[in-house]
């Protein structure tokens, strides 16, 4: 086995014209990265890998049909994609998934399949399209936040058509291209991905937030090989995080990432399986963009039967450089880098140097699946890892303080 160090992950920042801009890959994990790059052109591409849930509950049989997922007051919430017009709220700070139900009087579940919130709203996304692929009556239930705080829930509703769709004759069921299950939502506007049953593609639309009808405008598309049914954001760290399965039932996270403004489509785009076959993974929410939670509904055919679950994952090890852009200032003055890494390459064990002011700080190392290797504290500016059982791959030793953490990434070949 050789280990390498990638050098140059972090360079300094620095100024320079239009004219001076390099464009590539900017992205230390991707296989293309261009030390050179000083702009995303969105070329990176990925070794594709696949994550374990660091925890799944069984979910009560309340929510078999668990569709969307979204978390706000300290609560995980769901519901099901069937005819009750019901929000459960889901706890696992006992070890289990407790439940609580509000009920929603007055409203109508004719294929709830998304739930979202943010500062002034819940959504709730009616818009569900595989029966036929002809439905004309497709809209998102908004719920002022205020008023679901009083007990008294304000709702209004935005309707939307497909600019794209002109035929409504019907395509039997799980034929269309203009299903839907995952959407986001800013201020102004709300976004939705479809999932599309001919096609395995994404078509990003996107339409106003705001009562009334509307017709919601193509953005883009793009070939996931699956279809996606949830998405989760952080669009102030230009972070989208969308869910879905294959053909052959096979769950997988596609990552939109370092993109500009609405262009989701334009940065990385990264897809990582879950190693949770025959899983019909449907909701997914975050609130820092690396703990993840993903629901899934119960799936039955012949003698096989997959029960209703909520998981953990976490992507610290895929997203933290990407998040905490500012924790790279570390390693970007050369004359000051707070950690050596060598020999470069390696064969059994790697030697690691940091400066005096790093110990007593965590160290931890994460494989490409974002499992820990190793997690210890250091206790002296020079010490060594055994590194004779790891597989060959990607790893990243990362060092973490109170203010600061320094990254490096280690590939093994």
């Amino acid at each position: 086995m050789r280990l390498f160090l990638l050098v140059g992950l972090f360079p300094a920042v620095v100024h320079f014209s239009l004219h001076g801009q390099v464009l590539g890959c900017t992205d230390p994990l991707a296989n293309n990265f261009n030390t050179s790059a000083t702009q995303n052109d969105g070329t990176c591409t990925y070794q594709l890998i696949s994550l374990d849930a660091l925890q799944s509950w069984d979910l009560p049989t309340e929510v078999l049909e668990t569709s969307g997922l979204a978390s706000w007051d300290n609560y995980t919430w769901t519901h099901n994609d069937n005819s009750e017009t019901k929000l459960h709220r889901l706890d696992t700070t006992a070890g289990t998934v407790s439940l609580n139900t509000v009920q929603l009087n007055g409203l109508i579940n004719h294929d709830w399949e998304e739930l979202k919130v943010d500062d002034a709203y819940i959504y709730i996304a009616d818009v569900g399209n595989n029966g036929n692929g002809n439905r004309q009556d497709l809209h998102i239930l908004r719920i002022e936040r205020a008023s679901w705080i009083s007990g008294n829930p304000v709702v209004d509703t935005i309707r939307f058509s497909y600019a794209l769709q002109s035929d409504f004759s019907g395509t039997g069921p799980n034929a269309s291209d203009f299903d839907c299950e995952a959407f986001i939502t800013t201020p102004d506007s709300i976004f939705l991905f479809t999932k599309e049953w001919n096609s395995n593609k994404t078509t990003l639309y996107a339409l106003p937030n705001s009562p009334g009808n509307h017709v919601a405008q193509w953005r883009g598309e793009m070939d996931v090989q699956g279809l996606i049914t949830g998405a989760t954001s952080l669009l102030n760290n230009q972070l989208i995080i969308l869910v879905g399965y294959t053909e052959t039932l096979m769950p997988f996270f596609y990552l939109l990432y370092d993109f500009n403004q609405t262009k989701f489509f334009g940065g990385n785009k990264r897809k990582v399986m879950m190693n949770l076959p025959f899983h019909q993974v449907e909701g997914i929410t975050t609130t820092n963009g690396t703990d993840i939670l993903v629901s899934n509904e119960k799936f039955q055919q012949s003698i096989l039967t997959v029960n209703q679950k909520l998981h953990r994952f976490n992507l610290s090890s895929l997203l933290s450089n990407h998040l905490n852009p500012s924790n790279a200032s570390l390693t970007s003055l050369t004359e000051n880098v707070p950690i050596h890494i060598f020999p470069n390459p390696v064969t059994s064990e790697v030697f690691i140097e940091v400066k005096d002011w790093l110990i007593g700080e965590k160290l931890s190392v994460f494989n490409q699946k974002g499992a820990v290797l190793i997690e210890q504290v250091i206790t002296s500016p020079s010490f060594k890892l055994d590194c004779s059982t790891w597989p060959n791959g990607t790893y990243l030793v990362q060092i973490s303080g109170q203010e600061r953490t320094a990254v490096k990434c280690i590939v093994s070949r």
